[in-house]
């Protein structure tokens, strides 16, 4: 159990050209977190083969994406059957908003968008479908979990997990506003050096494989960055699992792992 973790962050989206991909490698017993490849996809075959080509092999390996992984399971009853005119006995957060997005507004102050109300509904469906691809390609079995599953206890299986980078920088009490825009490189500089400090401080130090400065490029660049410390926070034990009477809940509408604010 001593040997690194591989975890893929992917900042994901509808349009490929607007996704980025990172790979760190872990290592627990160390400390040490080392970015060893990062991937601005052109296409969307390039998006899932540069994925399975990073999950090759039998190194321990986690999947983390900036996506929703399923929706709310009050929304398909209660439009089931609804009729044109109707009024629907549920509020908008019930009907739109699942478990976890409460859970995770709750602990660090931040609410997720809405997948049963937002454009973020296609990010998902697209993710799920290329996930799917990747599946067809690789001989490892990919699973969404909802409990702290050890990717080093059985490589075979690769852990999916639903990542949140707006999360973890609320989580660490960072402030992200206005780092998206595409001239907005300092910004990304400030906020990859503040990753840096608090990694450092936490006992991990981060080495790269790749240019520095490709990693803040563009905002989809540095969240593909922080989608693999949600994966570190999740090997190192510091995200929340579902809580036993609402696991059922999570299996189907998915999980965000995000560790709580300090």
């Amino acid at each position: 159990m001593n040997e690194p973790v591989s975890i893929i962050g992917w900042d994901a989206a509808v349009d490929p050209r607007n996704t980025a991909l990172s790979l760190v490698r872990y290592h627990v017993a160390r400390g040490t977190a080392h970015v060893v490849a990062h991937a601005t996809p052109r296409t969307h075959d390039e998006q899932i083969t540069t994925a399975e080509e990073w999950m090759r092999g039998d190194a321990p390996t986690l999947l983390c994406v900036d996506s929703p992984l399923g929706w709310p399971r009050q929304m398909a009853p209660m439009l089931s059957g609804h009729g044109a005119g109707a009024g629907i006995p549920a509020t908008a957060d019930e009907l739109f908003r699942r478990f976890t997005d409460i859970d995770v507004r709750h602990r660090v102050g931040k609410t997720p968008l809405d997948v049963g109300a937002d454009r973020i509904a296609r990010t998902a469906l697209a993710t799920l479908n290329a996930i799917e691809s990747i599946r067809a390609l690789t001989a490892r079995r990919i699973e969404a979990v909802i409990d702290a599953v050890d990717p080093r206890a059985n490589p075979h299986v690769v852990p999916l997990l639903e990542s949140y980078p707006a999360g973890w920088f609320a989580s660490e009490g960072i402030g992200t506003r206005g780092y998206r825009p595409t001239n907005a490189l300092n910004q990304r500089g400030d906020l990859l050096h503040q990753v840096e400090q608090r990694l450092q401080a936490d006992g991990i130090s981060i080495t790269y494989g790749v240019e520095r400065a490709s990693l803040v490029e563009r905002a989809d660049d540095l969240d593909a960055l922080v989608c693999t410390l949600n994966g570190i926070d999740y090997v190192s034990g510091r995200c929340p699992a579902p809580s036993r009477d609402v696991q059922d809940i999570a299996r189907s509408e998915g999980w965000i792992w995000c560790k709580d604010r300090r």
